[in-house]
């Protein structure tokens, strides 16, 4: 958990601005109430050799606590997966998980030598039926003989604010990932 928690604050450290010793690990969620939520759409397809698989899964996460050290999210997750032809739908479940509010920051914000190369920008695009001003970010890297690249779009108006991604891995196995936030209610 401890490695867990260092690796977060490294990804936060590199990019938050502020030099404070402890870091938000939740900087996208810590501005709206409790009861705050956003459901968000996953579509993942896999092409190996022997194999194909398609798997569909709707994730709503609620912000149910906050204290001074931590916040509770409640997921509610329903998925399906279509494997070479044959369908299986998972139970519906829900779970929740606390999150520590904050982690110190660790004493470098070296990023390793294999980052990937970024490139950011702005745009209104439209998600779950309303038009947005997002921030952009593209990534490319390559290691072990895979090559993944994609693009996310974040909006801090809108609870854990990542609003649209997409990904594409190739190499072995070819994956081709896209999710895009179809509701939320923000309080």
């Amino acid at each position: 958990m401890r490695r867990f928690l260092m690796a977060a604050a490294l990804v936060i450290g590199c990019c938050s601005a502020t030099l404070a010793d402890d870091v938000e690990t939740q900087p996208y969620w810590i501005k709206f109430k409790v009861g705050s939520w956003v459901r968000t759409k996953t579509t993942t397809k896999m092409d190996m050799p022997q194999m194909k698989m398609e798997t569909l899964t709707l994730t709503t996460t609620t912000l149910v606590e906050v204290t001074d050290s931590e916040l509770t999210f409640e997921y509610a997750i329903e998925s399906t997966t279509i494997m070479n032809g044959a369908e299986t739908k998972s139970p519906p479940s829900k779970a929740n998980q606390k999150m520590p509010r904050k982690v110190k920051r660790p004493e470098t914000t070296e990023q390793p030598a294999s980052a990937a190369k970024t490139e950011t920008g702005t745009e209104e695009i439209e998600v779950g039926g309303k038009k947005i001003k997002c921030t952009w970010s593209t990534f490319a890297s390559e290691a072990s003989g895979m090559k993944t690249s994609g693009k996310a779009w974040i909006c801090e108006d809108v609870p854990s604010a990542m609003v649209k991604s997409e990904s594409k891995t190739e190499g072995a196995a070819n994956t081709e990932s896209t999710m895009v936030a179809e509701a939320w209610e923000a309080k």
